[in-house]
């Protein structure tokens, strides 16, 4: 895929596809970002599938350990209602 359909595509990323990108593009696995959070890995599949929504101190966490910016990896259309609440969608 060229580096013009990224862009196009990274319109319509979600919160999700944000934070799996952002991992995998850092180059850490699911079992490393877990080792950093001190969970299982096993909440990162659930984040990363949609499963359970991350806190805002996890995506603020994960913007950190994968080096991109917070404000794209939560993305305009989440907010967070209180930084120890869940990330909900408007």
């Amino acid at each position: 895929m060229n580096a013009m359909s990224d862009v196009t595509r990274a319109d319509s990323w979600t919160l999700i596809d944000r934070m799996r990108r952002a991992r995998e593009s850092s180059g850490m696995s699911q079992t490393a970002i877990a080792r950093h959070f001190r969970i299982n890995p096993s909440t990162v599949s659930r984040w990363e599938s949609g499963k359970t929504p991350p806190t805002y101190a996890d995506v603020r966490l994960w913007a950190v350990l994968t080096e991109v910016p917070f404000d794209w990896l939560a993305g305009d259309d989440f907010t967070p209602s209180d930084q120890g609440e869940r990330l909900t969608s408007r």
